[in-house]
């Protein structure tokens, strides 16, 4: 087919701007590729003719221009997209070998990336293409200025372009690998490999590469013992401390860059490792290979255990910060898996070490650690003080109103039976919080189910209670119990300031939303300018925010729960224990006085059954709770400063902020008052000091049992 240049075909030289552009992109990922096109003399004078639904690519001959085939045309790509990614989003990473004009790179590279297990991570693109000329040309075509500058993209060029993918599988720990593939020219690939064949050769390759660190680690750290790491830990020495964390989850990449600052700011030294881009993963080759560079004496990682990351060295004792309620920790399996060099520190450790089998002896108690470097007080400036001062301020992001949170979840559910008892449960609820009472107990919510079941004479299979009881108490009893007290300070007329998602869709409390408050640039601030701030929540006060504010130097007032008071009693029940040396649940029983048995039923009183239930050992919750300090009760942190600051009533309430309000002493007095034990306990700081202090000792153990034996 010959065309001659009057029916529509235009110079490619004309387009030297784009490829300029395009070069320039290039040349900050591949400059060498990037000057060997820029230096290219083609074969062939290229033209291009638009059309309504492609774009024609011909040469000229000596009978004029003659148009090439085209193997993929824009609605082709479109098509291999579709089928590639039936859900319009890109999930995983894919190969394509060859391209013709780059619409179907085009068209990938546009796709959506959202992945709910990795929030952020863009799967890699792995672009092959053997002709350099036919390269130039696109570069004249397309506008690839961004396509070519993201590392998300892995262009391989040139005759050799299948082997330097192949090798790329080895060299770039952190990029995972393509498991989907299309082959738009068949040159590029050898006929007799499939793409599972090669990736299956470079996994053998790295697999014997990690047996090859690890042989390594078991000689560089050979001379790591339970002695040798008790007698450094215990002597102060400056450690290497390596943090494992993951760009794709915002808050654990801010605390682990908290806790390395804390190691960092005791002496230590401390290294990161974590995605350096955001089309990586780990690999265990990686995170072996760093440990062979930086022989971390030890290791630190947030919500994973050793098992869970490979390449880690066997005599390296490792730290696991229990920061979230997750699948992948919250069960047996994992906690057998504990060595005797894995240990762990959060919350839940009663739970954990009696469900799950966690090490009783390597488990610290501790909540989300506090930077004091950040929230300090300071003097804030006349502007600050006018853009943030306010009577009473609320953090928080529950802002939807239980009842719009139950009518959506039973459209969602769809059935007459769901919305007959999603109805009836949350009819109990409101009656119980307008008689002006609260639900803190799982088992309440329990009881509110169960008698919903009977009055609507429904049912529901085992599987799916677990997920209605946390609908329940993380959602519509966590609006309801907060809500409740918000109410009652409209009803004051002060000054109220709302911070948090979504309260400016909220008519009750609408006019009082000022939107998201920053962690990192106005959080501290709005603490300290508040007169009072409040912490409302079914769960405690025992929580990172109020630690937050309480260390800006912020007031708080307090709802109270009946948790927040509970280890006053276990300490009164515990202290009386240990004097009568009563060591069992049926010694404790038998002996208790009357002083001792009115604690214990105000025990069973907040929790709502016998503390000495067939499952669990009370002398073991009084002596857990001894052993984690009492941090769990903000009443035992906070002493006789709980007691004044905390209100269980609207009346309260009321009282409490027309005090605090009218005596700006007595709030500096008590905000400083209590700030010393978060100080003291709560900080990233505190909180590694008594980490070290533990290894130290358990190693200790460790290595007087190994003498003995």
């Amino acid at each position: 087919m010959s065309i001659s240049p009057a029916a529509g075909w235009i110079p490619i030289a004309l387009l030297g701007q784009r490829l300029s552009a395009n070069l320039a992109a290039l040349s900050t990922r591949y400059p060498e590729l990037a000057e060997s096109l820029r230096e290219l003399q083609p074969a062939w004078q290229y033209f291009i003719q638009p059309s309504s639904d492609q774009l024609l690519l011909g040469v000229q001959t000596r009978i004029g221009v003659q148009a090439l085939p085209q193997t993929v045309s824009p609605a082709g790509a479109r098509d291999i997209v579709s089928r590639l990614y039936p859900g319009g989003n890109c999930g995983q990473p894919v190969l394509i070998a060859g391209e013709d004009l780059g619409w179907l790179w085009n068209y990938l590279y546009q796709l959506p990336c959202d992945l709910q297990s990795a929030p952020g991570h863009r799967p890699p693109l792995f672009f092959l293409i053997g002709d350099l000329e036919r390269l130039w040309v696109l570069l004249h075509v397309q506008d690839w200025a961004a396509l070519l500058a993201d590392a998300r993209v892995r262009l391989f060029a040139g005759a050799d372009s299948f082997g330097q993918f192949r090798r790329s599988l080895t060299e770039d720990l952190l990029c995972p690998w393509p498991r989907i593939s299309v082959k738009v020219d068949s040159e590029i690939w050898p006929a007799d490999l499939s793409l599972d064949q090669v990736l299956n050769a470079a996994s053998q390759a790295m697999n014997d590469r990690l047996s090859q660190l690890t042989r390594q680690h078991l000689a560089d750290f050979s001379g790591v013992t339970p002695q040798s790491i008790a007698s450094g830990f215990a002597r102060g020495e400056s450690l290497n401390i390596l943090g494992i964390t993951s760009r794709y989850t915002t808050f654990l990449q801010h605390s682990m860059r908290d806790w390395l600052g804390a190691f960092a700011r005791l002496g230590h030294r401390t290294h990161l490792l974590i995605e350096s881009a955001d089309h990586e993963v780990p690999n265990g080759v990686n995170t072996a290979a760093i440990c062979g560079e930086f022989k971390p004496d030890l290791i630190v990682i947030i919500d994973h255990y050793r098992r869970e990351t490979p390449g880690l060295p066997p005599q390296v004792p490792v730290v696991m910060w229990v920061q979230d309620a997750l699948p992948n920790i919250f069960n047996r399996a994992a906690g057998v898996a504990h060595g005797s060099r894995d240990y762990a520190l959060g919350f839940a450790r009663l739970r954990m070490i009696q469900e799950f089998g966690y090490p009783a002896s390597r488990f610290m108690p501790a909540i989300v650690g506090v930077n004091d470097e950040r929230f300090v007080p300071r003097d804030l400036s006349d502007e600050e003080r006018a853009r943030y001062g306010c009577d009473v301020c609320f953090v928080s992001h529950a802002s939807t109103p239980a009842d719009v949170m139950i009518e959506s979840e039973i459209r969602r559910l769809g059935s007459p039976e769901a919305k007959r008892l999603l109805s009836s449960v949350f009819d109990q609820f409101v009656a119980i919080y307008d008689a002006g009472q609260i639900v803190t107990e799982p088992i309440t919510i329990r009881q509110i189910i169960d008698q919903a079941l009977t009055d609507t004479r429904t049912g529901i299979p085992a599987e799916q209670m677990p997920a209605l009881m946390e609908f329940l108490s993380q959602r519509i009893n966590n609006a309801l119990f907060r809500h409740q007290s918000l109410h009652w300070l409209v009803e004051m007329g002060v000054d109220l300031r709302l911070y948090g998602r979504g309260w400016e869709a909220n008519p009750a409390f609408a006019r009082f939303a000022r939107g998201i408050a920053d962690n990192a640039s106005q959080l501290a601030t709005i603490y300290q300018a508040s007169a009072i701030n409040l912490h409302i929540s079914p769960h405690g006060a025992v929580h990172q925010r109020v630690m937050e504010g309480v260390a800006a130097g912020g007031f708080f007032l307090m709802r109270y729960c009946p948790g927040d008071v509970m280890e006053r009693h276990f300490k009164l029940i515990w202290d009386w224990c240990k004097a009568e040396g009563i060591s069992n649940d049926d010694q404790l029983r038998l002996r208790a006085t009357p002083v001792i048995v009115e604690q214990i039923e105000a025990i069973a009183r907040i929790l709502q059954y016998d503390p000495f239930g067939p499952n669990d050992s009370f002398i073991q919750m009084l002596q857990s709770s001894e052993e984690s300090g009492y941090l769990r009760s903000a009443a035992s942190v906070w002493g006789d400063d709980y007691d004044a600051i905390s209100f269980s009533s609207a009346d309260q309430l009321r009282q409490r902020v027309t005090h605090y309000l009218n005596n700006p002493g007595d709030r500096q007095q008590r905000a400083a008052s209590m700030r010393k034990p978060v100080l003291d306990r709560f900080t990233y700081m505190a909180t590694s000091r008594r980490l070290i202090e533990l290894i130290a000792a358990d190693m200790a153990e460790q290595s007087q049992q190994r003498i003995a034996a």
